[in-house]
């Protein structure tokens, strides 16, 4: 993994349509944003499999293949061993864990992995671990793919996300043992009296860190994936002129702003995702950072437009001029996420991240809850989000602005008003 921060492209201003599972990965099979693809929790039953990456790629010549964890709600979506045939649109080869996570079963060990040859239960040794079985799986289906076809294949580990669950050989791995504690500014926020109201509420953490160990330990599995599937790319010829990409379907808080733990999300503060490519062939092997800010929602745009298919009305761009370093910019002046949905009593919320086109001097977080607060933050001054201006004087007409480009870009006029 180190190859990808080290040789690749950075996009260090990357961030996720939503900092949820589900609605996160129709956004990255669709290119569509949440309130376009119908998928506003982890519900697969609002997924239009036909209007995904998979069947565009698969139509325009490629060989897919689809290892790990698909999208969240497959198994209730899905009751049925067929019912999965209707996901599986598009995919040649498509291996997808499809198990109902209660009783010690769930997305490490203890699963159901759905075949297009059957259904394989996996149980609790140390090799049915689900990154292990993925990595396994990818590679596998990249040695027998056929030879002088292009394929597309896309590696979904559950790992990074709780209960974080290291590889047995992994547990106490000596290059885990230094890794400092979670510690950012933001980490139990002491004054939280300029957050909005269900960030007020909270209690303080009580501690000063939060430990890492377990999920460097974690890591270390998706790393050993991904090196099994770059010498399957090796093998069979294929790795120089392969396009790599590794993101995340949402952000994560680890006590920022007195998130409970072990991890929190659903908050606008959690849209921040890695991104980087790795190609050879076209981008050499230098070090390059792209601080415009990208979307998922971006992704499976370019890979279409790279591969020569077309999404179904996507909301994305192509950003392979950024990643191939013809363009700094793309002219838009925002990106957009959201979260549909009220949670444990967080109001529904929709946010807007500033590019360059529209401020040359700072990068903007606006947000918007549907309970009527706002919080609006200089993410290039203020990283980590810890002075709110959106009641501080001077910031209104900034905040006038975007709230006209919010509700005349994306949002149609609701509920949410200016105070």
């Amino acid at each position: 993994l180190a190859r990808f921060a080290r040789h690749g492209v950075v996009f260090e201003r990357a961030i996720a349509s939503t900092p949820l599972c589900g609605p996160s990965r129709a956004t990255l099979l669709t290119g569509r944003y949440g309130h376009n693809h119908h998928v506003t929790d982890n519900q697969a039953s609002k997924l239009t499999p036909r209007r995904t990456l998979a069947p565009r790629l698969k139509r325009a010549g490629y060989h897919t293949i689809m290892a790990g964890k698909y999208i969240n709600g497959l198994d209730a979506a899905a009751t049925r061993s067929n019912g999965v045939k209707r996901y599986a649109q598009g995919w040649k080869r498509f291996d997808v864990i499809w198990t109902r996570q209660v009783e010690g079963r769930g997305q490490f060990y203890g699963y159901d992995l759905w075949t297009r040859k059957g259904v394989v239960s996996k149980g609790y040794k140390p090799w049915d671990h689900s990154t292990y079985v993925v990595g396994q799986r990818i590679a596998r289906h990249i040695r027998t793919a056929p030879k002088g076809k292009p394929i597309f294949a896309l590696a979904s580990f559950a790992a990074g996300h709780v209960p974080h669950t290291p590889l047995l050989w992994h547990r106490g791995a000596a290059a885990c043992q230094g890794i400092r504690p979670y510690a950012a500014p933001s980490f139990d926020e002491a004054n939280v009296s300029d957050k909005p109201g269900y960030i007020r509420r909270l209690p303080r953490l009580g501690r000063s860190s939060v430990s890492l160990r377990a999920q460097c330990e974690e890591m270390l599995g998706v790393d050993q994936a991904v090196a099994g599937i770059r010498r399957a790319l090796a093998e069979t010829g294929r790795l120089r002129d392969t396009l790599l990409l590794f993101t995340a379907d949402n952000g994560y808080l680890r006590g920022d702003h007195r998130a409970p733990l072990p991890g929190g999300k659903k908050w606008p503060h959690a849209v921040e995702v890695p991104l980087y490519a790795l190609w050879p062939a076209r981008l050499g092997g230098e070090r390059r950072v792209v601080s415009e800010p990208v979307s998922n929602v971006d992704i499976p745009v370019t890979i279409c437009a790279l591969a020569g298919c077309r999404l179904h009305k996507p909301d994305g761009r192509d950003i392979s001029p950024l990643l191939t370093g013809k363009a700094e910019q793309l002219g838009r002046r925002y990106l957009y996420t959201e979260l549909l949905r009220a949670h444990q009593g967080m109001p529904a919320w929709y946010c807007l991240v500033t590019t360059g086109a529209y401020s040359s001097d700072a990068i903007w977080q606006y947000t918007e809850y549907a309970n009527g607060g706002h919080e609006l933050y200089d993410l290039t001054r203020d990283p980590y989000r810890l002075r709110n201006l959106a009641r501080e004087p001077g910031h209104e007409k900034r905040m006038r602005q975007l709230h006209r480009l919010l509700h005349r870009g994306v949002v149609r006029p609701d509920e949410v008003k200016l105070p």
